[in-house]
């Protein structure tokens, strides 16, 4: 059999090879301009106060008299100093501070006993779901899980770990602070299902703009 290459592979593979030359030509995608953007939409006072000596050091610094501008745009932050377009907004979907809490909660409060089933994470396009093994426990009920002030602990001295490790807050904090960063973001509360053996968390993407 003959090891040659077909005329149809080979222009194949040279599609490849010029696809990939011209992807390597391409700017990456975050100094991609946002024309919708404006300079005064940059925290400048802050790229110069913390970026930059964090970036340069502070000899090649005092030794170079560029403006802000010329700064930006070495700095690739800007498109370049005739056209001071901010090259990137990134805005989470979800609040990172909110899936810590939550993520946190499923794993302070999930049963170890009599079961190897993980805390499960799943992250779909407009939703991402976290399902804790263990029900209710102690004090709490499907009834009342997630409202102020009731609160119960099946596992104190991880919580107690986890506390001082810094992974959780305080006690009974989880919940209702992932409730205040989601509301901050204008995106609806955590939703639960609860029952004897699992704690369902959905926590919805944020609305898209049209």
């Amino acid at each position: 059999m003959s090891d040659a290459y077909s005329d149809r592979e080979l222009a194949a593979q040279d599609e490849r090879i010029l696809n990939e030359k011209r992807r390597y030509r391409d700017p990456h995608y975050d100094v991609s301009p946002v024309r919708a953007a404006r300079l005064d939409d940059l925290q400048v006072g802050r790229f110069m106060d913390e970026y930059l000596p964090a970036a340069v050091d502070p000899e090649t610094l005092a030794a170079n008299d560029r403006t802000a501008g010329e700064r930006l745009a070495a700095a690739k932050m800007i498109v370049a100093v005739d056209d001071p377009v901010p090259t990137e907004i990134r805005r989470s979907t979800y609040p990172l501070g909110a899936l810590q809490q939550l993520v946190g909660n499923a794993v302070m409060h999930r049963t170890y006993d009599g079961t190897n089933a993980p805390v499960h994470v799943y992250w779909f396009d407009d939703r991402i779901e976290i399902n804790s093994p263990g029900g209710p426990y102690g004090a709490l009920t499907p009834e009342n899980f997630g409202r102020p002030g009731v609160i119960d602990y099946r596992n104190p001295a991880l919580a107690e770990a986890m506390r001082v490790l810094g992974l959780v807050q305080r006690y009974g904090f989880g919940i209702p602070a992932a409730r205040r960063e989601l509301r901050a973001a204008g995106q609806p509360d955590p939703e639960f299902h609860v029952d004897r053996h699992w704690v369902h968390c959905t926590v919805r993407a944020r609305a898209q703009p049209a």
